[in-house]
């Protein structure tokens, strides 16, 4: 049952690694547009959007491995448990209670100010180099401009 499980998660890890490929595909050509550098760098900067989603699911994928491997030390402890990890029998580990205070709990950890800034500033550099363009036409465009 375990290995039908681990085949499971395979197949749904690459699955939401191919969605955010395609995600991440998307964002890359859609820097040709200024509003969509805009909402990039908002999202960067206020620790929201695709970004944080994507930090929460690489955080959650690593909780994962660390709440099983607690589990697997929980039920070690027990000499009257099968030791048997099968999530679809019952009677597979231990019965023993848990304390809510000892169960690992996720914890969504938000990026500090320093990595935030860090990460706006890309989107701040390719803002700038769309203004100064934008200026250089406009400032080619009214030189050439003939009143008459």
């Amino acid at each position: 049952m375990m290995d039908l499980d681990k085949g499971r998660e395979d197949f749904w890890n690459e699955h939401y690694a191919a969605r955010f490929r395609q995600v991440d595909n998307t964002r890359r050509w859609t820097w040709v547009s200024p509003l969509a550098v805009f909402e990039y760098g908002s999202e960067a900067l206020l620790d929201g959007g695709y970004t944080r989603l994507r930090r929460n699911y690489d955080n959650l994928q690593n909780f994962k491995t660390q709440y099983l491997q607690w589990f697997i030390d929980f039920d070690a402890r027990d000499d009257r448990s099968p030791h048997w990890l099968n999530p679809m029998d019952n009677l597979s580990t231990t019965k023993k209670p848990v304390a809510y205070e000892e169960i690992p709990q996720y914890a969504e950890r938000s990026a500090t100010v320093a990595q935030r800034l860090a990460e706006t500033m890309k989107y701040l550099a390719v803002m700038l180099a769309y203004m100064g363009v934008m200026l250089f036409i406009a400032i080619i465009r009214f030189e050439r401009y003939d009143v008459r």
